[in-house]
């Protein structure tokens, strides 16, 4: 593991790409080609999920290249990714993102159905984060961040147990339920398929990785130092 490195952009050199299964970057256009104002495809190989820009989703250009989410209803459907459903043990996520307003439970990224979340990660404050897998959640204090600053959220899912990354660094462990046959159906940026509960993610996500296997505290440290100097 960590000697497969690619996606070969300006903002993209030298990220993990072993076992990534899912990758989504609004400032690599070769990740989501648009078809339309509100829907695009991931392209590339076997990463092959349709995504679709719920109600107002918006998007900012330049070299830090993100999509906006209000606060109120936005939110990206980033359809199944089906290699992590069958019963996966082990998964990565990472995100890119800059939060805006007062966090109170946004909800970043989330799998499942609509009336069961099966993976989800949570800021619900600027000094704690939140994991579910199923039914079940832990809160993980992590290093205080602040509203308008970037920030790559990383967490290592396997088993029951879950490691937490802020900027290549490890903050803590949560444990929760084991993942589900379904983890990755319906995913979801910004806001989960649970409507009406007010999680809704007020900020910018830049990009959006997830892995079908474990990444090593060395191939989060790359991937964030790979991507720092562009946020």
């Amino acid at each position: 593991m960590g000697s497969s490195f690619g996606i070969i952009s300006q903002t993209g050199n030298n990220i993990q790409t072993e076992g990534l299964v899912f990758y989504v970057d609004a400032a690599y256009k070769k990740s989501y080609p648009r078809t339309g104002t509100t829907t695009f495809n991931i392209a590339s190989g076997s990463l092959t999920p349709t995504g679709s820009l719920i109600n107002d989703t918006g998007f900012v250009g330049l070299l830090t290249s993100s999509f906006t989410f209000d606060g109120s209803d936005d939110y990206i459907n980033l359809g199944t990714i089906s290699s992590l459903n069958g019963g996966i043990s082990a998964f990565s996520v990472s995100l890119w993102i800059n939060y805006s307003g007062t966090l109170s439970a946004d909800m970043l990224i989330s799998g499942g159905t609509s009336t069961t979340n099966d993976f989800y990660i949570q800021l619900t404050s600027a000094t704690n984060l939140r994991y579910g897998s199923g039914s079940d959640y832990d809160d993980i204090t992590i290093s205080s961040i602040s509203a308008g600053t970037w920030y790559n959220i990383t967490t290592v899912h396997i088993g029951t147990n879950v490691d937490v990354y802020l900027n290549g660094i490890l903050q803590g462990n949560a444990t929760t339920q084991a993942p589900t046959s379904n983890l990755a159906t319906n995913v979801i940026l910004g806001d989960y398929l649970l409507t009406g509960t007010g999680y809704d993610y007020a900020g910018n996500i830049a990009n959006s990785l997830i892995y079908n296997r474990v990444l090593s505290a060395s191939d989060i440290l790359q991937n964030y130092q790979a991507q720092k100097g562009r946020f």
